[in-house]
């Protein structure tokens, strides 16, 4: 009976830490506001935002990318409710194949993950295989 309560333990408490993670992350999103225009670079791994609504809003949340970029392909995104359940994903329906997202929302807060799949973590890499542009913007009619 002891053998098996350790593992239990154990895997409880791997639970625990995968949860206190997600809140860490999402305490740390960058908070977008309606309108904004972010500018950013991501070499690699991922990047979230988050934005709350006040009342049901018809959302656009797209990437874009500097022309010159080299590296194929563009950043995927995906959003995300207050408790991680993803809404919608898209990988290149956007411009220079970066993502588009078009959802009518009811008010809460919502997080936007943001990842570069062809990522370029050297420090060789140009700047422009890391920058981006992030659009959001909102629609209440």
């Amino acid at each position: 009976m002891r053998l098996l309560t350790l593992p239990l333990i154990l895997f409880v408490m791997l639970l625990v830490a995968g949860c206190s993670t997600t809140a860490m992350q999402q305490e740390r999103a960058t908070e977008l506001r309606p309108g904004q225009v972010y500018h950013g670079q991501l070499a690699s791994g991922s990047r979230l935002f988050r934005f709350t609504l006040d009342r049901p809003t018809s959302v656009v949340l797209s990437a874009t990318t500097p022309v010159m970029r080299s590296l194929p392909g563009g950043y995927n995104g995906r959003l995300m409710d207050a408790d991680g359940q993803v809404l919608a994903e898209d990988r290149d329906s956007g411009e220079r194949f970066n993502f588009r997202i078009a959802e009518r929302l009811e008010a809460g807060t919502y997080y936007l993950e943001m990842r570069q799949p062809q990522a370029c973590s050297s420090r060789l890499c140009p700047n422009e295989n890391m920058s981006f542009t992030l659009n959001f913007r909102v629609d209440r009619g």
